[in-house]
């Protein structure tokens, strides 16, 4: 027999992450993400400073997954709506097409990413890497070569097929 007890289950840290994740976006689209301050993210996430700190070390670390997860949303609503048998003219507009719907529906937190990461220093660049490393192998795929290096001129030429390139 169940009691009332274990019928209701206790939230998980992701859902409090994302709860607060959700909470650090509404911040910044009312007040921005200097103004905002942890008790803005926790009223809106409806929880506690001690759970925001149970999850996030600072302002700055919440701040850093948020913009982490939504260029992961980015992406994946970028893929989700490109065909890749389609003409790649095809291809281009509905990437272009999914990219701005993306960011017309997240402005403050793409517009934080613009004005505010960089003042985060060192701390962003592992989300400058993430986003790179991420781009690098959707693009790649594993059909394509690595890309050229760029550094050595006289080794810029391959063969792909019966041509140099």
């Amino acid at each position: 027999m169940e009691t009332a007890a274990t019928a209701t289950s206790t939230p998980s840290d992701t859902d409090f992450r994302a709860r607060l994740l959700v909470g650090l976006a509404e911040s910044i689209s009312t007040r921005g993400f200097r103004d905002s301050t942890v008790a803005d993210i926790v009223r809106n996430a409806k929880t506690s400073k001690r759970t925001f700190y149970d999850q996030f070390a600072s302002k700055e670390e919440c701040f850093i997954e948020l913009l982490r997860t939504n260029n992961e949303a980015l992406i994946a609503h970028i893929i989700d709506n490109v065909d890749p048998q389609a003409p790649w003219s095809e291809q281009i507009r509905c990437a272009v097409v999914a990219y701005v719907t993306h960011i017309d529906a997240n402005r403050a937190v793409t517009l934080s990413w613009i004005r505010e990461a960089p003042g985060l220093g060192a701390a962003a660049r592992p989300l400058h890497r993430l986003a790179d490393d991420e781009h690098d192998a959707h693009q790649r795929g594993p059909e394509r070569p690595p890309p050229i290096d760029r550094t050595q001129p006289w080794r810029q030429r391959r063969r792909i097929g019966r041509r140099r390139v």
